[in-house]
């Protein structure tokens, strides 16, 4: 499972602009104007140097725990285009981090599959991913869940518990979450624009 590289494929050269590594994964896309927010729009975090499953597993509920360990495996959280798809990770705070490295401290899963799970999601699993989305006007927060038979199953959960997609592998997932991404912070930045 190469995730690195279906982010790097999903997002395109336009948003690899800038690229930096890190100690930690690397950055892209410096913000026009970073007022507000980090700098940066994109980090991918690598893996952790040491494996953070057993810290990891007190939050997966009854996610495919093999699949979530592959998956952790491969990056240790992300987010794309100021937070408009964010992976979360194992949050840490090192005495070795430095300059860029600040860009690639996850959003903790502690907070999204423990303290914040969505109240009326359909499953028990762990939440692997984030996003807002604009529908009819009003900006919603998609979540979605790894299940205990490997399928992400996605939705307004924190809203109703109606499934509204469900996909059998973590790169389709990315591809999907990453132009989804692309499409609102491209929307964002046109009603800035008016």
């Amino acid at each position: 499972m190469d995730i690195e590289e279906a982010v790097k494929k999903s997002l395109g050269p336009q948003n690899l602009v800038d690229f930096c590594e890190t100690g930690y994964g690397w950055v892209s896309r410096v913000k026009e104007s970073f007022m507000l927010g980090p700098r940066y729009l994109i980090s991918f975090n690598y893996p952790t140097r040491v494996d953070e499953f057993e810290y990891i597993i007190q939050f997966t509920r009854d996610a495919n725990r093999d699949l979530l360990h592959d998956f952790y495996r491969s990056t240790n959280g992300m987010r794309i285009l100021s937070d408009h798809f964010v992976v979360p990770g194992v949050r840490f705070l090192t005495p070795e981090l430095d300059g860029l490295d600040f860009f690639n401290i996850p959003i903790g899963i502690d907070m999204m599959s423990g303290m914040e799970y969505p109240r009326k999601a359909p499953i028990s699993g762990a939440v692997i991913g984030s996003s807002f989305r604009t529908v009819d006007g009003t900006t919603r927060h998609l979540t979605d869940i790894l299940a205990d038979d490997g399928r992400i199953v996605c939705g307004f959960f924190h809203e109703d518990a109606s499934v509204l997609e469900t996909f059998s592998d973590f790169q389709t997932w990315i591809a999907v979450r990453i132009d989804g991404a692309k499409s609102e912070y491209a929307a964002l930045l046109r009603s800035k624009m008016n």
